[in-house]
């Protein structure tokens, strides 16, 4: 328990599923330890170390880490200032993503990148867009896989398929790319600048029944 209390991992989520049973291990030794304090005093200690580091702690700069007793091996800081910047940064890509109608509009990001840069694409995670915008189809597409498989995603739906070839709808006329993997010289998507300077891509596809990406062939369909 003290373990995970101090150590902060990359899959921040699977360790919730097991904080519970360490949280009462934990407690119970300690109270072992030390029958002279109380469960409630022990409790609240661990609660307001917890609290503590997440508010206050940082154990990485934007170039290195920082050597502190807290210990964090994610690609990322996991402490409310930087999920409060990360919430900026997708409200700022959310934004600029309900312009375009979800009619007529599709939403890719993808995995796999060589060009994949861990820390900044994460808040570009295709999790983040099936849940907070569940209206618009998405497809999530693996980059330099032999086998061709992607992700579609719609109203909270998820579907693994295993193809390269994927149908879209005869009314789709815009692509939105989300990603910080994008390749400049082989494709010619058009740039997107939010205003908090969050890049995004853009392809105009009213005029083509089909195209290419990333190894996969879009085609519409009626």
């Amino acid at each position: 328990f003290l373990f995970y209390s101090l150590v902060h991992l990359g899959k921040a989520g699977y360790i919730l599923s097991i904080t519970p049973l360490f949280l009462i291990l934990g407690i119970f030794a300690l109270y072992k330890i030390n029958k002279k304090k109380s469960k409630i005093l022990i409790i609240n200690s661990i609660i307001l170390l917890q609290i503590i580091s997440f508010i206050f702690i940082n154990t990485r700069t934007e170039n290195k880490i920082i050597k502190k007793s807290i210990i964090n091996v994610a690609p990322y800081e996991i402490n409310l200032k930087n999920l409060k910047r990360n919430d900026q940064k997708l409200k700022s890509i959310f934004d600029e993503i309900k312009q375009y109608n979800p009619l007529d509009t599709v939403l890719f990001t993808e995995a796999d990148s060589p060009y994949v840069k861990n820390r900044e694409n994460f808040i570009k995670s295709f999790r983040h867009l099936g849940y907070y915008l569940p209206q618009y189809n998405l497809y999530h597409l693996f980059n330099d896989q032999n086998t061709k498989k992607y992700y579609q995603c719609q109203n909270n739906k998820y579907r693994l398929l295993y193809q390269q070839n994927i149908p879209l709808d005869k009314n789709i006329k815009n692509i939105l790319l989300i990603t910080d993997n994008y390749n400049y010289d082989v494709y010619d998507f058009k740039t997107i600048i939010t205003p908090d300077n969050e890049i995004m891509f853009y392809k105009d596809i009213s005029n083509l029944e089909e195209f290419e990406y990333l190894k996969y062939n879009f085609v519409k369909q009626n």
